[in-house]
């Protein structure tokens, strides 16, 4: 998949999918914390 230009940038697409990577770690390690 190919993005135009205009698309936000990288930074905030890998600052989302870390957070969610985090959200899932937090979620199998410690459940409803």
């Amino acid at each position: 998949m190919r993005y135009a230009q205009g698309w936000p940038a990288p930074r905030a697409a890998l600052r989302l999918l870390f957070l969610f990577l985090f959200w899932k770690l937090r979620c199998a390690q410690g459940g409803a914390a």
